[in-house]
């Protein structure tokens, strides 16, 4: 859901995820090459992020363990290491949501792959 919206309104994931850009001079400069940089990158971000759920789902529906086992196994470090640049960039966020979904990822990973 996240990947959509912050695709369409990159902005908002500045803001969501506290990051201090949003609050510079720079960024505030809509004409900035900086500011058009940093949401270009935030929408690629956005559509990597759309295309890993639509994946995860696609693979859940259609049933295929093995490969939804995969998934979420190799989702395990994209999770940590989101969690530990959101932590760097912004320490009062909810960066702690990552290393939350990391154990998750792990256990869907494992009980998908004992599966069949």
């Amino acid at each position: 859901m996240m990947g959509s919206i912050v695709t369409l309104k990159p902005e908002l994931g500045i803001k969501m995820w506290h990051f201090d850009i949003a609050s510079s001079e720079d960024f505030k400069d809509s004409k900035s090459k900086n500011r058009s940089l940093i949401l270009d990158e935030l929408r690629l971000f956005a559509i990597r992020e759309s295309f890993i759920g639509a994946s995860l789902f696609a693979a859940a529906y259609f049933g295929n363990h093995k490969t939804l086992a995969a998934m979420c196994l190799l989702g395990v470090p994209v999770v940590t290491i989101d969690g530990i640049v959101q932590r760097r960039q912004a320490p009062k966020a909810d960066w702690w949501v990552h290393f939350a979904l990391a154990p998750v990822f792990a256990g869907l990973g494992v009980a998908s792959w004992r599966q069949q």
